[in-house]
């Protein structure tokens, strides 16, 4: 019998499996969520994002705490599946 040996890299054989992906989202002016804390907005649990990152002004906080907020301007970087990041993008409108 053949065999192969094949290399994968476990994280993106996760995230094939898993179907997800991230994605950069803008915050609208005149949003809900302009001013809140990520706590307060709570994705993970609404819609079932991640945030992984906030870009403001041309600094990227990577890995932000609960405590950070989103401001109108904002880009937020998320990790989810099509229809997680879609119904976050109606969030930050």
């Amino acid at each position: 019998m053949l065999t192969k040996e094949v290399e994968t890299d476990p994280a993106e054989s996760a995230a094939d499996l898993l179907d997800i992906h991230t994605e950069r989202l803008h915050v609208r002016g005149g949003s809900t969520v302009c001013g809140q804390s990520l706590r307060t907005i709570n994705l993970r649990a609404r819609v079932g994002v991640s945030v992984i990152g906030i870009e403001r002004q041309g600094t990227t906080q990577v890995n932000p705490t609960a405590d950070a907020t989103l401001e109108a301007g904002d880009v937020v970087l998320v990790l989810g599946d099509d229809d997680q990041i879609e119904r976050t993008r109606v969030l930050l409108a």
